[in-house]
């Protein structure tokens, strides 16, 4: 059964940590989910997705497409290297171990090449290996 969450219909102020527990709950029930990485945008949304507890899910993820996600708006923020060695030290091991290998796996390997340098994604790069 694939299960998908919905926090608010239209904005009703709800608190920070009830959508950080709610996200992590509908997180945690769609393991496996090829769009479980739709997920992320609410608290990137409210500004929760650093969040130690919330950048803790990451590196555990075994899906390419929910690290390019959180890593493609890492690149977006003016503090990206500092925002990636957070999610380095969340993880406690390099990115790259985490994530496995495959040509599948390429971009998000770019990606993260170039936050671990501070350098800036530009829109249509290609990595390829």
């Amino acid at each position: 059964m694939e299960r998908v969450f919905i926090v608010v219909a239209k904005r009703n102020r709800q608190p920070p940590d009830r959508i950080q527990r709610v996200f992590f709950l509908a997180w945690m029930h769609n393991e496996g989910c090829p769009d479980r990485w739709k997920l992320l945008s609410k608290p990137h949304q409210r500004e929760l997705l650093y969040r130690p507890e919330v950048l803790t899910l990451i590196p555990r993820s075994t899906e390419p497409r929910e690290w390019e996600t959180s890593f493609g708006w890492v690149d977006r923020e003016s503090d990206r290297l500092a925002l990636f060695e957070r999610i380095c030290a969340a993880a406690d091991s390099p990115p790259t171990q985490l994530l496995g290998d495959g040509p599948e796996r390429e971009q998000t390997r770019g990606l993260i090449a170039l936050l671990a340098e501070g350098a800036g994604y530009i829109e249509g790069q290609v990595f390829d290996s």
